[in-house]
Formats: C-alpha cells, structure tokens, sequence
C-alpha cells in the first residue's frame, strides 16, 4: 500500500509542479464537449439526414472522439517520462507513432460496442420477460468487462509510445498489469472512485444546463489528467530504462 500512496502522491506533486500536463486532456474534453452540445442542440439537423449519412457521422464522431482521448493519454505518458518536453514536442512524438493511434482507437470503439449490445441485450430481454436474472447478466458482463479492460490496458497508453506495433503495446500493457497486479488493483480502485466523484460532480453541473454541462467536463477532465498521470509515474518507476522510439 505504501507504493500505492507513493505513486499517487508523486503524481500529484508532478501535477502542481507541471499544470501544463493538463492541456491536452482539457482540450479534448473541450472540443468533444462542444461537439456534443452542437449535436443535442439541433436534432432537427440529423434527423433529417440519409439514415446511411447519419450511421457514418456517428460512427465518424466516435473514431474521432476515440482518437483525441488516446492522443491525449499518449501526451500526457510522454511529459510524465520527461517533464520539461512540451506540448509541441509531445504532440510530435505522439504523431509519430499514428498507426499505433488508429489502431488503439478502433480497439476502443469496438470493445465499447461490444459492452454495449450485449448490456443492451440483457436489457431487453429483461424488459420483454420480467425475468430479473437477464438485468443481473447484463450488469454483471459490463462491470466484469470494464474491470478486465481497464486491468489489462491499465499501461497501454505508455506502451503505445514505447513498442513499435499496437500487438507489442497490448501485450507490454497485459505483461506489466500483470507483474504488479496488486498495486495496479489498488491503483484502479482510486481511479474508479476518482470517476465516481466525477461523474456525480459533473451530473449536478449538468443541471445548471449547457455551460453546467462544459464545466462538469472539465472537472472530469482534470480527474482523468490525473488517473491517466498515475499509471506513465508507475511505469517509469519500475522501468526508468525505457525509451521512446
């Protein structure tokens, strides 16, 4: 536990010392939030879209919402390795390594559409049968799902800078979740009680309507910075001989 609270604490320190790590995840949090304030405020504008038009815009906006939340986890492990790069530098050696963006994007997407029909599913089935055990199923897979993701891809957005291919970065992710599956178990724990204060947070901001609904982003923008700051401060911790290519 003492490593735990050593990574958590440090973390924090680099934060203060280093406000600039908050950029990139503010920034697209931004500009996801906007697009989704656009999107809500004229429903008139897709429903009268081409169905076909309107699948693509979708699935479109969600790669692109994918892309900007790994770019932006990939920033941060580049500045945590190296706390005087800049956000030009960082962004940089993050384009770099594109394939691995795309890939991990479309990873994330598909896992997330996996979780969602089969949730969705069970909903269904429960809503037409009565039958409670179809909700149980359905919440338990998705909480079972979240947890063995976030477990094994716990390091990825690091090991996505560091190995050549996304197979490498995966695997690198799965091997050092592994090696110190305690600490990441109690490290992911934090993260997921972080993201509750969060999400309640930021549901109460909703309230105050749209401007309530950015700021509410924000404040999970800067919970996020910090999660996605505590696995690259493990990291390095425990491999300090690792290198961006």
């Amino acid at each position: 536990m003492s490593d735990v609270w050593q990574v958590l604490v440090k973390s924090f320190g680099l934060l203060l010392d280093e406000p600039r790590l908050f950029v990139p995840k503010i920034f697209s949090t931004l500009t996801a939030s906007l697009f989704l304030v656009y999107l809500i405020s004229s429903p008139s504008t897709i429903s009268q879209m081409n169905p076909y038009n309107a699948i693509a815009l979708m699935f479109g906006s969600l790669f692109m919402l994918s892309i900007m939340g790994v770019y932006s986890s990939m920033m941060l492990s580049v500045m945590v390795k190296s706390p005087e790069t800049s956000l030009y530098r960082s962004f940089i050696a993050v384009m770099r390594k594109y394939s691995n963006v795309l890939k991990a994007s479309a990873a994330t997407i598909a896992a997330g559409l996996i979780i969602s029909v089969v949730f969705t599913a069970g909903y269904w089935f429960y809503s037409v049968t009565g039958n409670v055990m179809y909700l149980v199923f359905a919440a338990v897979f998705f909480l079972f799902a979240v947890l063995i993701i976030s477990y094994l891809g716990y390091f990825l957005p690091v090991t996505l800078v560091i190995d050549s291919s996304f197979r490498e970065a995966l695997g690198s992710s799965v091997e050092s979740s592994n090696r110190n599956r305690k600490v990441v178990a109690s490290l992911l724990v934090s993260s997921f009680l972080l993201i509750g204060l969060a999400f309640s947070s930021a549901g109460f901001l909703e309230k105050l309507g749209y401007l309530g609904f950015v700021v509410g982003r924000l404040v999970s923008a800067v919970v996020n910075t910090y999660i996605f700051t505590v696995s690259p401060t493990f990291y390095f911790e425990q491999s300090g001989s690792e290198s961006f290519q």
